[in-house]
């Protein structure tokens, strides 16, 4: 089974780095959704113990993501169970990919609900510390969190629609499987400060999220996380530029959020003005006020239709 003629030319000097292991296309790749700046995102089987990686293989940046057999057939993660349902394999002589897509595509409806439940646990959380840091006179750490939830809230959203979200499409997504459901758009956009999306502001963001980078690339536990490599930043800016140039800001401004709440979730929140000005982390006490309570109330009714 090899799809392989659809995928940039980096996957045959990925079959020559990985000889012996099976390889599958995984993110907006496997679907149709991806734009010319998306790296393509693969999943190797083999020696899981290997960190991510971020790789440039003939201009195209490749995401490698290594998992062990056992993992790939059983996985524990209801995400990584509807990643590996929907995958592509590209080589998979050993037929693992093709016996793991068939197990998780029979169970993909239990695992999309799983996942929307996990990623709403992580918005109840993410609210409730918004509103800690409202009580405690910090509005620019309530309106980080405030953000964190709407993203959050967004991936559960479209997991009970059966789609799986992608961090640079997800303002389209929320848009497209929202029909009939404009609170929930609306606690998305608002959530996630969407309205101040522009040109120049995601410009500043993108400066922020260059120095959150720089920050985990000094860090001693960047290895324990996701890759904030320099190839991983220039394909940040080349999904930007692109964004930029079709005008596509709110989506520009989603993306770059995501990886903001990425970076500061795992290096901590206390930062300088400057940095929160970029990051656009600049909402007053009552626009974030105004905000929790519209997350709060589609945050719930989602959970209550699981």
């Amino acid at each position: 089974m090899s799809n392989s003629q659809s995928f940039p030319r980096a996957l045959p000097l990925i079959f020559d780095l990985y000889r012996d292991s099976a390889i599958g296309v995984v993110g907006c790749w496997s679907r149709g959704l991806q734009r010319d700046s998306c790296e393509l995102d693969v999943l190797v089987a083999g020696d899981s113990r290997k960190p991510p990686a971020t790789v440039n293989l003939k201009g195209t940046v490749v995401d490698l993501i290594f998992v062990d057999e056992k993992e790939v057939l059983s996985p524990r993660d209801p995400e990584k169970s509807v990643a590996i349902a929907l995958m592509k394999p590209v080589k998979d002589s050993s037929l693992i990919f093709s016996t793991a897509m068939a197990a998780q595509g029979a169970v993909l409806a239990d695992s999309m609900k799983k996942s929307a439940s996990f990623r709403l646990g992580l918005a109840l959380k993410a609210l409730g510390r918004a509103e800690e840091a409202l009580e405690g006179g910090r509005p620019p750490e309530a309106d980080f969190w405030a953000q964190a939830c709407a993203f959050d809230f967004a991936r559960a959203f479209l997991y009970t629609k059966e789609t799986m979200p992608a961090p640079s499409h997800l303002f389209s997504q929320m848009k497209g499987r929202s029909v009939g459901a404009a609170k929930s758009f609306e606690a998305f956009v608002k959530g996630a400060s969407l309205g101040a999306a522009s040109r120049e502001a995601c410009r500043m963001r993108l400066e922020g999220v260059g120095v959150l980078y720089d920050g985990q690339l000094s860090s001693a536990t960047r290895a324990e996380g996701p890759g904030w490599g320099e190839e991983r930043l220039e394909t940040v800016k080349t999904k930007v530029e692109q964004l930029s140039r079709s005008k596509e800001h709110s989506e520009s401004f989603s993306f770059l959020g995501q990886e903001m709440v990425a970076a500061m979730s795992s290096m901590g929140l206390p930062l300088g003005e400057t940095l929160v000005a970029d990051l656009g982390l600049t909402r007053t006490r009552d626009a974030v006020e105004r905000t929790i309570p519209l997350l709060k109330s589609q945050v719930s009714a989602l959970a209550r239709r699981l």
